[in-house]
C-alpha cells in the first residue's frame, strides 16, 4: 500500500513495539494506536533494583467455535497472545495450556520483567494483550495481524498477587477483559448477544449449548425519563421454545414487535435463554434502516449542544436510543460532586433536552446517558470548551473570550480568503506541530511548546541573535499558510503534567476526544477552559497579522477509543460496521475468524478499531457543522483531512459547498480544503452506484471527478517521483532513479494534475490547485532522512554535522527547485528548509522534543538551503502561472524531457495569461546528473523571444536580470541551453521584452 501515509498509526503506540518478523505484515504491524490513550505519563524506570520483582501473567482465552488452530490465507496457525507495555518491546507467546474450569480455553503465561511488575504496582503503566494467530516463519513465529480477534488493543492494569502473578481472562470478540473467573464464566454460559436485524428478527448466540426443551424469553422494559426509574417491564416472549437454530449455540427469532418501525427505540429488550442473566439486544443493526433514518434525524435549524446566552442556557442532546439523560453541572472541569443534575426532556426526531435559567459561563456539564440498560457519564460531543484533559464540557461565552482586534482578525481571513479565491495566493503551505514550532531549548521563546509561541514576534536564537526564530522566521522564509498538526482535544497526553520537569507528554495528537474543542495541553492553563480559547484566537491572530493563512489538521475518520463520547450518546451509531447479514460496512466483510460479541464487528479503515461513519446523516451533519465552527469562531483559512478516503464523497462534497456558501460573505470560497485521497486499511464504505456514497480517494479517475472542485489531494505520485516512494532503498528522480516511470509521472505532476494509480491523468479539465505538491510531510521520513536512507545511510557525518556541499545538500536543492516550480498547493513540513533531521526516526509521533523540536539552528549551518528556499518561494510568489486555477495541460503548461542522448533532464513550460502582468512564457529546466547536459527543446522554446535566465543552481533569483550574458538568444535556443549539474535553471520571457 505505497499511497499509505502511515499515520496510521496514529493508532500507533503498541506497533512500534513488535519486531518486524515477515515484510508481509510491515504495514500491519502499525494496528496498534487503540492503546495511545491507556498508558498515560509513564514515568521513566530503570531496570536497578528490580531484580527479583519478575512475574508472571496468565491470560485464559476463550473461543466459543473450540477453534486454537486453523489455517489463514493458506497458512497452518494456531492462536497465540501478544503482549506489550509502554517503552518496552512487545513479544508472543505460543506455547499454552487446557483451562478446564473456563470452557476449555487456552492459557498463555505471560512473563513480566521486573520494570512492569514496579511499574504496574505504581500504577503508572499498563499491559496490552493482543489475541492473534501466527504461524512458523523459518526458526520464528509470525503474527497475522489482519486476523487478530477484535480491532482494538485490550489494555489494562495488570492484577497482581503477593507473588507477582496474576490471572485475567479474555474471549474472542470481546473487547472486555474480567479478572475473575466468576464474572468470565457468566459471559461464556449465559446469552453472548442479541440483535436486531429491524426486520422483525432477533438473532442471538448463547456461551454454551441449548438443551432439548431450552426455551427463550424477552422482555421489554422502560424507564420514566423525568426521573430515570423503571417504569415498565412487559414480556413479549414468555417461555417460547428455542426454534431457527442455525447450530448448537445460535438461534433467532421474528416477533411484528421487532420492525423498526415497531422497536421503541428508548425501551431495553432483554433476551435470556432458560433463566440466564439477560442481555440486552443490540439496536445497532437499525441505524441503516430507513424507518430510523425517517423518523430520528432532528431538524437542519435545531442547535445542538449547550447553546448559551446571559440569560439561560438550552442544552440539547440527539439521544434517540436513550431511556434517560441526566444534565450534570459542576463548578470545576474536575473533581467535586455536581451541584446540579437535573433530567432531561423528550423532544422530536430523537433530541433530549433542558434549559437551566441564569448566566452559566464558566460552568462545567457532563450528560448521564442511560442507554440500553447502562448508564454512562460523557461529556458533550459538542461541547466548545473543556476542563483538563476533556472529561466536562464548559458553558461559555466565546464573545469573551475574544482578544483585542479579533473582530479586525476577520478582515484579515477574509482578506487571505478572498485573494486565495481569486488566484492572487499562491498556497505555500509549511507544516508543523504546534510544540515543535518553539520546544527548542535554543528557540529564544518564553511560551514553549504553547499557542501563544505564535504571538512572539521578533525572536532570536538565544545562542545567536543573528538568526531569526518562530513567527519571524516564517515572515522571513516567505510561506503563505501554516499547517497546524491536531489542535483539536486529543487524548494521547495528559494536559496535567506538560510542563512538568520530568514530563514525556508528547504526540502528534490523531487521536481525538473533542473535535470542538481546542487541545489544553497548548495552552497556559489546561484547567480553565476559556483559556485555550483565547489563546488559540491570539495564535491565530498573529498568524494572521503576519498575512499567513491557517490550516486545521482534521481527524474525523476515528475517534481515540470506542469508549468516546459518540458512543455513551447513542451506542453504535456514529462508528460503521460490518453485520453478519452482509449489510453495513462493504469490502471490509465479516471474517469468520471476528466472532464480535454482539454480532458484528466494527469496520477498521484506520487501524484504530474506532472507524466512523461519515455516511450516516448525523454524523455527516456533525462534520460540516464542525468545520464550519472552526471557520467562524476560530476564523480558520483552510481544512486538511485526515485519511479522507474513510469518508464519502458525498459528505466531502457538502462541506466545501457549505464553505463556497454558507460563508460566501466571509470568503468561503478560499478556505482551502485537502486531504488524504486513502485509508489506513481495506475501504469500508458500503458499496453504492451513487458516486456520493464512494470512498473520497484516488484508487479510480471515477472517484476524483466526483470530488468536487475545491477540495485537493495529496499527491503522492509526485511525492515518489521526485523521491523514492517510504519503502527502504527506493530513489527518485533527484536521488538517480530517473527512469522513464519517474520522468512520465513528473511531466504529468509537476503541472498539478489530478492522479489515479488506475489512470495516469484524470481526463478533461483539472484545477492546478486540487493537488498537493509534496516531497515529505510529518508522515514518515522528513526529507533530509529520506534522501539519506536511499542512499544506504551514508554521509550522515556530512549532512547532519558540517552542512558540507555534499550530494545529498545537492539533492535537497533539486527537490526543492522541483517542488517549488510546480504547480499546485506546495506543502513542506517544517524545518525541510534548514535541512531538519529525525536522525533517521520514521514516526516520532510520540518522541520526546529532543528528536521532534524544531532547531533553528541549522539555518546558519545549512544557510545556503535556506536561502534557496526563500528565493523559490519570492519567485514562485511573483508568476501567476503556477497558481492559475481552471486551466487544461494545452494551454498553459507543456512538459517534457530532453537533452544529451539517453538523458532525462525535465523541462516545463508555463505559457502566456493575459492575467499576468510580468511574462509571456516561463520554463524551468531540471538537470538531475552531476554533469552539465545541453537541453535542445526545439519549438518547445516559443520561438525567437528572447529568455533571461533569472535562477539557477549558483545564482539566487533575479526577477529583472539584463546581464546580456544571461540572455538565451534565439540562435543560443536552437543549439540549446546548457544547465549546471544538479541543479534547476529558470527562464523568463518579460512582457517587456
Amino acid at each position: 500500500m505505497q499511497n499509505f501515509n502511515a499515520e496510521r498509526l496514529i493508532c500507533k503506540s503498541a506497533a512500534r513495539r513488535r519486531p518486524f518478523l515477515a515484510a508481509t505484515f510491515v504495514l500491519s504491524a502499525l494496528l496498534f494506536f487503540f492503546s495511545f490513550n491507556t498508558f498515560g505519563a509513564a514515568r521513566p524506570v530503570t531496570a536497578a533494583g528490580t531484580a527479583g520483582l519478575e512475574g508472571t501473567l496468565y491470560v485464559s482465552f476463550y473461543r466459543p467455535d473450540g477453534k486454537y488452530e486453523s489455517n489463514f490465507d493458506g497458512a497452518d496457525a494456531k492462536w497465540s497472545i501478544w503482549a506489550f507495555s509502554d517503552g518496552a518491546n512487545g513479544r508472543l507467546i505460543t506455547d499454552s495450556t487446557a483451562d478446564a474450569d473456563f470452557g476449555g480455553a487456552r492459557v498463555f503465561a505471560v512473563k513480566l520483567s521486573g520494570k512492569e511488575v514496579l511499574e504496574a504496582r505504581r500504577g503508572s503503566n499498563k499491559l496490552g494483550i493482543v489475541a492473534v494467530p501466527s504461524y512458523q516463519n523459518g526458526d520464528e513465529a509470525a503474527p497475522l495481524w489482519e486476523h487478530k480477534d477484535i480491532a482494538a488493543d485490550r489494555t489494562f492494569y495488570v492484577p497482581l498477587n503477593e507473588n507477582n502473578a496474576g490471572r485475567v481472562y479474555i474471549i474472542a470478540g470481546d473487547p472486555t477483559v474480567y479478572f475473575d473467573s466468576a464474572a468470565a464464566n457468566a459471559v461464556i454460559n449465559g446469552v453472548r448477544y442479541a440483535n436486531f436485524d429491524g426486520e422483525g428478527k432477533v438473532s442471538y448466540v448463547i456461551g454454551g449449548e441449548f438443551k432439548a426443551a431450552s426455551k427463550v424469553t424477552v422482555t421489554k422494559r422502560t424507564y420514566n425519563p423525568a426521573n430515570g426509574e423503571i417504569a415498565n417491564e412487559t414480556p413479549i416472549i414468555n417461555g417460547a421454545a428455542v426454534i431457527n437454530k442455525t447450530d448448537s449455540r445460535t438461534a433467532s427469532l421474528n416477533h411484528s414487535s421487532f420492525t423498526a418501525a415497531n422497536i421503541d427505540l428508548r425501551a431495553v429488550y432483554l433476551l435470556s435463554v432458560d433463566g440466564s442473566a439477560p442481555a440486552a439486544i443490540d439496536k445497532t443493526r437499525l441505524f441503516i434502516s430507513p424507518a430510523f433514518q425517517s423518523s430520528q434525524t432532528p431538524a437542519e435549524n435545531i442547535k445542538l449542544g449547550a447553546v448559551y446566552t446571559s440569560d439561560s442556557t438550552a442544552f440539547r442532546l440527539w439521544a434517540p436510543t436513550a431511556a434517560y439523560v441526566k444534565l450534570n453541572l459542576y463548578r470545576r472541569g474536575d473533581g467535586g460532586e455536581p451541584y446540579d443534575t437535573r433530567f432531561m426532556t423528550v423532544g422530536a426526531n430523537g433530541v433530549m433536552q433542558t434549559t437551566v435559567r441564569g448566566d452559566l459561563d464558566g460552568a462545567y456539564y457532563t450528560y448521564s446517558v442511560c442507554a440500553d440498560g447502562t448508564e454512562n457519564e460523557t461529556i458533550d460531543i459538542y461541547a466548545q470548551s473543556a476542563g483538563v484533559n476533556g472529561k466536562r464540557g464548559m458553558v461559555i461565552d466565546l464573545d469573551k473570550t475574544d482578544p483585542n482586534g479579533w473582530n479586525a482578525d476577520l478582515d484579515a481571513a477574509r482578506a487571505i480568503r478572498g485573494r486565495q479565491a481569486s488566484d492572487a495566493r499562491d498556497p505555500v503551505i509549511w507544516e508543523v506541530h504546534v510544540r515543535d514550532f518553539s520546544a527548542h531549548p535554543d528557540s529564544g521563546i518564553k511560551y514553549k511548546g504553547k499557542y501563544l509561541a505564535f504571538t512572539e514576534d521578533n525572536t532570536t536564537l538565544s545562542t545567536d541573535n543573528t538568526v531569526k526564530t518562530g513567527i519571524a522566521h516564517l515572515k522571513e522564509l516567505g510561506v503563505t499558510y501554516v499547517h497546524l498538526m491536531p489542535v483539536f482535544d486529543f487524548g494521547s497526553i495528559d494536559e496535567a503534567a506538560m510542563d512538568s520537569a520530568d514530563s514525556r507528554e508528547f504526540n502528534w495528537g490523531y487521536d481525538p476526544v473533542n473535535y470542538n474543542v481546542p487541545e489544553g495541553g497548548y495552552s497556559t492553563d489546561p484547567y480553565d477552559g476559556r483559556v485555550r480559547v483565547n489563546e488559540f484566537k491570539q495564535m491565530v491572530r498573529a498568524l494572521h497579522n503576519a498575512d499567513i493563512g491557517v490550516i486545521m489538521d482534521v481527524v474525523y475518520n476515528h475517534t481515540v477509543s470506542l469508549k468516546s463520547a459518540f458512543n455513551a450518546s447513542v451506542p453504535g451509531y456514529y462508528y460503521r460496521q460490518a453485520f453478519a447479514d452482509g449489510a453495513g460496512a462493504g469490502s471490509f466483510g465479516y471474517p469468520e475468524y471476528a466472532v464480535g460479541i454482539n454480532g458484528f464487528v466494527y469496520a477498521n479503515a484506520t487501524l484504530c478499531g474506532s472507524e466512523t461513519a461519515s455516511e450516516r446523516e448525523m454524523f455527516g451533519r456533525y462534520m460540516k457543522e464542525s468545520v464550519k465552527y472552526w471557520a467562524t469562531e476560530y476564523h480558520m483559512d483552510g481544512f486538511r483531512f485526515d485519511l479522507m478516503a474513510v469518508h464519502n464523497i458525498g459528505v466531502m462534497n457538502e462541506i466545501r459547498a457549505m464553505l463556497n456558501n454558507d460563508l460566501a460573505a466571509d470568503g468561503g470560497a478560499g478556505i482551502l480544503m485537502y486531504g488524504e485521497p486513502w485509508a489506513a486499511g481495506g475501504i469500508s464504505l458500503p458499496p453504492s452506484a451513487n458516486p456520493d456514497y464512494w470512498p473520497a480517494n484516488h484508487n479510480s479517475p471515477d472517484s476524483l471527478k466526483a470530488l468536487a472542485d475545491g477540495i485537493g489531494i495529496f499527491n503522492d505520485v509526485y511525492r515518489n517521483a521526485v523521491r523514492g516512494d517510504n519503502s527502504t532503498g527506493q530513489r527518485g528522480y533527484v536521488n538517480g532513479w530517473n527512469d522513464d516511470e519517474r520522468v512520465e509521472n513528473l511531466k504529468i505532476t509537476v503541472q498539478g494534475t489530478k492522479f489515479s494509480p488506475d489512470a495516469v491523468k484524470i481526463d478533461g479539465a483539472f484545477r492546478a490547485m486540487d493537488t498537493v505538491t509534496y516531497t515529505a510531510c510529518h508522515d514518515n521520513r522528513v526529507l533530509l532522512d529520506q534522501l539519506i536512507m536511499a542512499n544506504g545511510g551514508k554521509q550522515q557525518a556530512e549532512t547532519f554535522r558540517t552542512g558540507g556541499d555534499g550530494a545529498i545538500k545537492r539533492q535537497i536543492l533539486l527537490a526543492a527547485g522541483l517542488t517549488l516550480t510546480s504547480r499546485g498547493m506546495i506543502l513542506f513540513t517544517a524545518g525541510d528548509e534548514f535541512a531538519r533531521t529525525k536522525y533517521g526516526n520514521h514516526d516520532s509521533y510520540s518522541s520526546s522534543d529532543r528528536l521532534n523540536a524544531l532547531d533553528y539552528g541549522r539555518k546558519a549551518q545549512f544557510a545556503g538551503i535556506y536561502s534557496r528556499y526563500t528565493e523559490l518561494i519570492k519567485l514562485r510568489s511573483r508568476f501567476l502561472g503556477f497558481r492559475v486555477d481552471a486551466v487544461t495541460d494545452d494551454k498553459a503548461v507543456y512538459a517534457g524531457a530532453s537533452g544529451d542522448s539517453g538523458s532525462r533532464v525535465l523541462w516545463y513550460q508555463y505559457r502566456g495569461l493575459a492575467a499576468d502582468p510580468y511574462y509571456s512564457y516561463l520554463t524551468v529546466v531540471v538537470n538531475p546528473y552531476p554533469y552539465a547536459v545541453t537541453v535542445d527543446a526545439g519549438s518547445a522554446w516559443a520561438g525567437d523571444a528572447q529568455f533571461r535566465v533569472i535562477y539557477d543552481g549558483a545564482n539566487p533569483v533575479n526577477f529583472y536580470n539584463s546581464d546580456s550574458a544571461d540572455t538565451v538568444s534565439a540562435t543560443a535556443q536552437a543549439a540549446g541551453i546548457t544547465v549546471a549539474g544538479e541543479s534547476v535553471a529558470v527562464l523568463v520571457k518579460y512582457k517587456h521584452g
